[in-house]
């Protein structure tokens, strides 16, 4: 057995600039250090839960440390530094530094240092994190933060990907990622950058081992930055989802299997993967068919995962859907819906008995006001309760006729439409809800023939009038949704993204933020004026927040944001300033002023207790 004790001895911290502090050493500070002051705290937990001073752990327990502090107002270089006691085996790859910060190791003491994790992990004795920043004050408990930045309006046109062609795209902060598809032996993860068009640095990269689908998605947690992808293990057989950090070099960051089957030997039996929450489904068919889930918050299978579909044999007639806070499953032969969040199968006569042998995915319905009442396949359409009703189809538009064949292509739904490829592999369609019928400017015209076919559509998650198509031939392109026209300026929005004014400080909590105080729209470039510009600030799962939608701005005016609860937005939300009427000219880019109070940087370990009768890792430098 092993008492913790946390050290609580107090280093002098004086209020000059950091350059001129060298190393002051600072083992953990009381909790109750004085409000307004610099302060160090630690944090120790076993399995997510924390544990107080003087507790007793089991030899062998794996805990997990969290060192972080208020920074001393100023510029300088900073550290926080983990000394590890006897008593702990350091972790290998668990670090984790606030973005932007730089990790090393050291195994003798301090003396010398790695970028690396040093062979064996158990010779750590110390772990820390540079970088050289700015500190605002400190009020209370929190520090002040403030930021300028330029944003441009999202590009239009982007490099073609290299090395083989995608399925859909996804995203997460200024990066646009899409994984090429039908691959048995790698994922390949594509990148390119929303603000230039051009490819990410460093892409494209692959993790091999894994099979990737026809309808090969993925999705990025923006709370914790790890990108995951549906996938099935090459060695194992066993479906699941392969973590990939993204928030620098992309990185593994471990395989999950969903489901205990074993038989996923080739690719074609993986289904596209749909998202609720933070809730990744997908759809396995070697035998009978199962739904799986991973819950990217719990790390883990979701309870109740996987669920047997008797009817999906076949993954090119299989689609998950994501519906609200449901998951929609259309087979061959029954529709399925079950309660994203419990699993549980939805109210109704579900699954429901439909006649859909072709290869068309599901396609949510609406009313005319947009709110989702029922699902179509591609004869007819389900209200919420699984009744069939009499409802026009989106896919009456061309249900029997793509050229995509194998079910490759998949639609979208946003501002009481939704889109899809077309009869023509060149073009988008779209279909109203509020006329029944098809959306006036679609089928668009045809797009560049290096297109070759596009496969599916998506709505950019901080314009709902923008729709990105990838295609066969490697091309990604936006498109207007109303005009069908490639490109959005007509309406643009620009985008404040997180890495812009919050690093991602801390790893204990995804809260690192205390209270907005103040944003302002300082100017805005180009030879167009807009006639009105509108705030909309999005959580980090990109859902609107209560009361700050579509909230008039005024170029030069600080408008308080005091009111924006922390709960709601968290602490990586999105700020999208949309510019409406446009005359004369376009918009190019705007600046932009965010003023808050958030926690200091933290870095933080896991380790194994393995000898000695005391835990006392110290914080050192800030």
């Amino acid at each position: 057995m092993f008492r913790i004790r946390l050290r609580r001895t107090v280093a002098a911290l004086v209020a000059t600039p950091l350059a001129a502090l060298a190393f002051v050493t600072l083992p953990v500070a009381p909790a109750g250090a004085a409000a307004g002051e610099p302060s160090a705290e630690m944090a120790v937990t076993v399995g997510g839960v924390p544990i107080r001073d003087n507790s007793v752990v089991d030899d062998g327990t794996s805990v997990s440390v969290g060192v972080s502090g208020l920074l001393t107002p100023g510029t300088g270089t900073r550290e926080l530094r983990a000394t590890l006691d006897s008593g702990m085996r350091y972790t290998a790859g668990s670090a984790e530094a606030p973005e932007g910060w730089n990790i090393e190791f050291s195994t003798d003491g301090g003396t010398g240092w790695v970028g690396t994790d040093p062979t064996p992990a158990s010779n750590v004795t110390d772990v820390r994190a540079t970088a050289s920043v700015a500190a605002g004050a400190i009020t209370g408990y929190s520090q002040l933060y403030s930021s300028e930045t330029v944003a441009p309006v999202p590009s239009s046109s982007f490099s073609g990907s290299t090395g083989g062609d995608g399925w859909d795209v996804f995203f997460y902060d200024d990066f646009v990622f899409n994984i090429f598809h039908h691959d048995n032996a790698k994922i390949r993860l594509d990148c390119h950058l929303r603000s230039t068009g051009g490819r990410c640095a460093g892409y494209t990269v692959d993790f091999a081992g894994y099979r990737t689908a026809n309808r090969s998605g993925g999705w990025v947690d923006s709370i914790t930055g790890r990108l995951y992808a549906f996938t099935a293990q090459a060695s194992s057989g066993q479906p699941g989802v392969l973590c990939i950090d993204v928030n620098a070099t992309p990185t593994s960051c471990g395989f999950t299997p969903l489901s205990p089957d074993t038989s996923i030997g080739t690719y074609t039996l993986l289904s596209n993967a749909e998202f609720v929450g933070r809730r990744i489904f997908g759809v396995e068919t070697s035998g009978t068919g199962s739904l799986l889930c991973f819950d990217a918050a719990l790390g883990t299978a979701c309870p109740g995962s996987p669920i047997d579909l008797v009817g999906a044999t076949n993954s090119n007639q299989t689609y998950p859907l994501s519906f609200g806070d449901k998951i929609m499953v259309k087979t061959p032969s029954r529709m399925y819906c079950y309660n994203a969040t419990t699993l549980a199968a939805c109210a109704g006569t579900w699954p429901a008995t439909i006649s859909a042998s072709n290869s068309t995915p599901a396609a949510p319905h609406t009313d005319a006001d947009g709110v989702l009442d029922g699902v179509c396949h591609q004869t007819a359409c389900l209200d919420l309760t699984g009744a069939t009703t009499a409802w026009t189809s989106p896919w009456s538009l061309g249900a029997t006729s793509w050229p995509i064949t194998g079910g490759y292509f998949s639609g979208s739904l946003t501002q009481g439409r939704f889109f899809f490829p077309s009869t023509d592999p060149l073009k988008v369609d779209c279909f109203d809800f509020v006329t029944g019928s098809r959306c006036t400017n679609f089928p668009t015209a045809a797009f560049d023939p290096s297109f070759s076919g596009i496969y599916a559509t998506r709505v950019d998650p901080n314009n709902p009038s923008c729709i990105w198509i990838n295609s066969d031939g490697g091309q990604i392109r936006v498109l207007d949704a109303f005009s069908g026209q490639l490109g959005c300026s007509a309406n643009p929005v620009i985008t404040l993204q997180p890495s812009s004014f919050a690093p991602r400080f801390t790893c204990t909590t995804p809260n690192s933020i205390d209270e907005w105080q103040q944003l302002e729209l300082t100017s805005v470039a180009g030879s167009g004026t807009p006639a009105t510009i509108n705030l909309t600030v999005r959580d980090a799962l990109g859902a609107t927040v209560t009361g700050w939608v579509n909230r008039p701005i005024t170029v030069g005016t600080p408008l308080d944001m005091s009111g924006l609860d922390v709960t709601l937005s968290g602490s990586r939300p999105t700020f999208n300033f949309a510019f409406g009427g446009v005359t004369g000219g376009t918009i190019t880019n705007a600046t932009i002023a965010l003023d808050y109070a958030g926690k200091g940087p933290e870095l933080c370990i896991d380790a194994t207790l393995v000898a000695g009768a005391n835990v006392c890792p110290v914080l050192t430098g800030l």
